[in-house]
């Protein structure tokens, strides 16, 4: 399901020193509140991890692109697909 609207936002954002994927789940969601114009408890938000790189000091550093829109117009697309 695609959705073209105003009301979804894109933001790329640096994340360092993070190794567990769960960690790194609550730095997203952490970083997203600074980032979105969203309100977090009002958005479906996801991300993809686009490239990890290590530093010297054994630190990792990931590039994550962020996505979110508002929870009310994709429950009802999503809704709409599930009846169908």
């Amino acid at each position: 399901m695609g959705i073209g609207t105003s009301r979804v936002g894109v933001r790329v954002l640096d994340i360092d020193g993070v190794d567990d994927e769960r960690q790194l789940a609550n730095a997203v969601t952490f970083r997203a509140h600074e980032s979105l114009s969203i309100p977090v408890d009002q958005a479906v938000m996801d991300y993809h991890v686009v490239s990890s790189t290590p530093s010297e000091d054994g630190t990792v550093s990931h590039k994550v692109v962020l996505a979110a829109a508002y929870r009310d117009p994709i429950d009802q697309f999503a809704a709409a697909f599930q009846a169908a």
